[in-house]
């Protein structure tokens, strides 16, 4: 019913951001063994889930609504990019982390805050 092409690319897509991740976190968590198993089994899960949604065509609305969520990490990569990478701390860092960290809470905001508990 509420399947369409473009629902099936939010899926694809959403697959595979979780197995690029996967292998991703391996580097950033390796030291961290609990909070990479957590992470680990929160991407295959999720694999998982829109796998089964690809494959019986069903569900889409409902992934939609949880990629949505993500559009917050788009902003903690960023922050998380600015904190690792920057040597200095002049004032273009400082700008990139404040503006990084004001579009990441308000992403979680609206689309985790907000929107999750309306459609749960």
């Amino acid at each position: 019913m509420w399947t369409s092409s473009a629902s099936y690319m939010v899926s694809v897509q959403i697959m595979a951001r979780m197995i690029v991740h996967i292998f991703v976190q391996t580097y950033t968590l390796w030291g961290r063994a609990t909070l990479l198993m957590q992470m680990t089994l929160h991407h295959v899960l999720a694999l998982v889930c829109f796998g089964f949604a690809l494959v019986y065509g069903r569900c889409h609305y409902y992934g939609c609504i949880a990629a949505a969520a993500e559009s917050s990490t788009v902003f903690l990569s960023c922050l998380q990019a600015v904190m690792a990478f920057s040597t200095t701390k002049g004032p273009i860092s400082g700008l990139l982390k404040a503006v990084s960290g004001i579009l990441l809470w308000l992403t979680f905001l609206v689309f985790r805050m907000i929107s999750l508990p309306l459609w749960m």
